[in-house]
């Protein structure tokens, strides 16, 4: 805000310029949100892959006040949609969440 006016970030007027959504906010969410970078750092030290489950155990370890998987299972998704973790299913039919080569 400058003089009671709002005025957009940096991040925001890449975004109302058409710079890609995951290219502008992936390094803000993974720079801000503890949960993000949590999330990120518990699969670089597993190898890049964990199941969802375990992943979620090891986040609500950090956070107990998560005492659902609402929270992390969010983040998970927009991990994915930001193109930093993709999905696949071990052979019990299990999520697993992996890290991208980006």
């Amino acid at each position: 805000m400058e003089g009671g006016v709002y005025r957009p970030t940096e991040e925001g007027l890449a975004l109302l310029e058409g710079d890609p959504i995951d290219t502008v906010l992936a390094p803000v969410f993974v720079r801000k949100v503890l949960g993000f970078a949590l999330m990120l750092h518990e699969l670089r030290a597993s190898g890049g892959t964990l199941p969802a489950a375990e992943l979620f155990a090891r986040l609500q370890g950090h956070y107990p006040k998560w005492t659902t998987t609402f929270a992390p299972n969010s983040m998970l998704f927009w991990l994915r949609g930001l193109g930093l973790v993709e999905f696949s299913t071990d052979a019990d039919g299990s999520r697993l969440a992996k890290l991208t080569e980006i």
